[in-house]
């Protein structure tokens, strides 16, 4: 079973071995399906996206967002914080369940399915 699958433009990524709150390893695909590696470090993320040149990660539990260099170092960490503002919806307290990066934005998806456009890119 996995719960998120990104593409950077040249390899497919998911994670496995998801435990009850986040990826514990991850495994990279070439375009035709060929395992091109297996990470098997613990990410504790709940989403993984790539999008504007970067990964982008969440911790849903933490109400933590982190920014991504191409080799998934982290490169920034955005901590959301309760009724933070995006666009005209006050974001109250639990994070999303899933990312998007739309029109050079990151948007986050809440547990209500409602989209929030942050100011991230």
């Amino acid at each position: 079973m996995y719960y998120y699958l990104t593409f950077n433009g040249i390899n497919y990524i998911r994670e496995a071995n998801y435990d009850r709150y986040h990826c514990r390893s991850l495994i990279t695909y070439d375009q035709n399906g060929n395992v091109v590696s297996v990470n098997e470090d613990n990410y504790g993320y709940e989403d993984l996206i790539f999008g504007g040149g970067y990964y982008w990660a969440l911790r849903s539990l933490n109400g933590i967002i982190f920014k991504l260099d191409a080799n998934l170092n982290v490169i920034r960490t955005i901590k959301i914080r309760g009724y933070e503002k995006f666009g005209k919806t006050n974001y109250i307290n639990e994070i999303g369940m899933h990312l998007e990066y739309i029109d050079s934005k990151l948007w986050i998806v809440d547990r209500s399915n409602n989209f929030y456009k942050t100011g991230l890119e």
